[in-house]
């Protein structure tokens, strides 16, 4: 005996096939009668489908049918009522019947250009394609037993940023609430200990997001993670097969946030290059999760059209970073005047990279006495004192280099000329002066370099560089 179809898919098929005033054709012309015979055995049946039981429920509706039935069963129907085999319809599609089978098993995700190739070959007036689109794919992901935890490991030695880490827990209350936007951008300049305070609060808010974390690198100012093979890795965790995940990225991105309206997740996208690299990476309106990214940038773009909430980071409190130094260090614990500590923290001007460093300096035995015993002051010195030999993600100068690199031409040019001729502050005029450019393009590369984070704006409208930076800028010309 021959198999037919499902009832509910070829239905709506056959009613397609009416409404366009022809039966199901055989594959190489007018239709064959073994293809009619088919057509009216399946005729037959959805008259008698049709048909409501006595105080039945009503019958669903074409635009009904079309949700309620899986893309499998409809593309079994459609090819069934066309009289084509597995391997037939494999052949004028260019799939093979495995695959296929697969897809009409439910086994492996359809893609877009399937359903239009089967759509245009099996003439269902693009059935499939408008399916694949109300497929609910999230339901068909492996079950994940245990939440996910994808967070590295807090820092060991963090010290103050209470208030900051009080911000984050009101904001993650708030939006729970519905009451505060759901993506936390924390900026601020190279080595303010952007990554530390985001996963030193994600450790401590994880428990409250029941499907867990996710976290990925995003590759700093040079921005080389590309946002579609950080969804890949996203949508693997969250238990899409691969050969599921779509190909494009604003494919793959929808099927994320299809995918996150169903769970609360906590994500975590450290060092952002840009806001068009992350955009893709966002949840969409109807997802409880929260998305906290760091960034060297302040990606006001973000704050502006997706109403992300910013959260600027300055140095530490100079009492802050004696603390860092004491609870950090093995030495200064030990009878060192707390003034001496003192000088050293601002010797780091209260960056959690440099006080890193200089932890190292403090703890190996030919550099901590000398140091405790005198603390360099030279600013020129000091980017060579905050730096770990051989640890590129501890070094003061590398951070900045990598920001500076980062810059468009004009931009970079602004750090070498500023930053040498006014290292005490500098504002638009003075800045159009020196650069030989407009008020209005000196305005413009001021902001940008404040958006950078490398510059601090003030209230009086001029712009602070720190210590640090001027000396880069004067290594950078070569001056003595």
């Amino acid at each position: 005996m021959s198999e037919l179809p499902p009832e509910g898919p070829i239905r709506k098929l056959n009613d397609h096939h009416e409404v366009r005033g022809h039966p199901p054709q055989s594959r190489n012309g007018p239709p064959s009668s073994i293809c009619l015979a088919k057509s009216r055995r399946a005729d037959h049946r959805i008259e008698a489908a049709a048909l409501p039981p006595a105080d039945g429920p009503p019958q669903l509706s074409r635009e009904d049918a079309v949700s309620s039935s899986g893309f499998g069963d409809l593309l079994r129907a459609a090819r069934m009522s066309k009289g084509l085999s597995l391997t037939e319809l494999g052949q004028r599609v260019n799939y093979s019947k495995g695959h296929l089978s697969h897809v009409e098993l439910g086994r492996k995700r359809p893609t877009s250009a399937l359903a239009a190739s089967c759509d245009d070959v099996l003439d269902t007036g693009g059935i499939l394609a408008r399916q694949l689109q109300r497929e609910d794919f999230p339901a068909r992901v492996r079950s994940r037993p245990r939440p996910l935890a994808q967070l590295p490991h807090p820092p060991v030695h963090f010290t103050g940023r209470q208030e900051h880490l009080g911000l984050l827990d009101r904001l993650l209350s708030d939006s729970e609430h519905g009451s505060a936007p759901r993506t936390v951008v924390v900026s601020g300049a190279p080595g303010t200990g952007k990554t530390a305070l985001a996963l030193q609060w994600a450790s401590r808010a994880a428990h409250r997001f029941g499907d867990g974390t996710l976290y990925a690198d995003l590759g700093g100012p040079a921005g080389n993670k590309l946002p579609a093979v950080v969804l890949e890795g996203f949508l693997l965790a969250l238990g899409l097969d691969r050969d599921a995940i779509p190909g494009g990225l604003s494919e793959r991105a929808a099927s994320y946030r299809n995918i996150l309206a169903s769970r609360q997740l906590l994500i975590v996208l450290d060092n952002v290059a840009s806001s068009q690299q992350v955009r893709p990476l966002m949840t969409g309106s109807a997802s409880n999760s929260l998305v906290v990214m760091t960034s060297r940038l302040r990606l006001s773009g973000l704050a502006l059209h997706e109403g992300a909430h910013s959260l600027v980071l300055d140095a530490l409190r100079l009492d802050e970073a004696a603390e860092y130094l004491r609870s950090a260090s093995a030495r200064t614990t030990a009878d060192v005047r707390p003034s001496r500590i003192a000088r050293i923290a601002r010797l780091c001007e209260g960056l959690p990279l440099a006080l890193t460093a200089m932890v190292h300096h403090l703890d190996t035995p030919s550099d901590g006495g000398p140091i405790l015993a005198d603390p360099r002051e030279s600013v020129r010195g000091r980017l060579d004192l905050l730096s770990v030999f051989g640890d590129e993600l501890l070094s003061v100068r590398r951070a900045l280099e990598e920001s500076y690199c980062a810059l468009p031409p004009l931009m970079a040019r602004a750090v070498r000329v500023l930053g040498v001729c006014h290292p005490d502050g500098v504002d638009d005029t003075v800045a159009a002066r020196s650069l030989g450019v407009t008020t209005s393009v000196a305005r413009n590369l001021l902001a940008g370099l404040a958006e950078a984070n490398l510059l601090a704006p003030l209230a009086d409208g001029g712009y602070r560089w720190s210590p640090l930076m001027t000396a880069f800028a004067a290594e950078l010309v070569d001056v003595p």
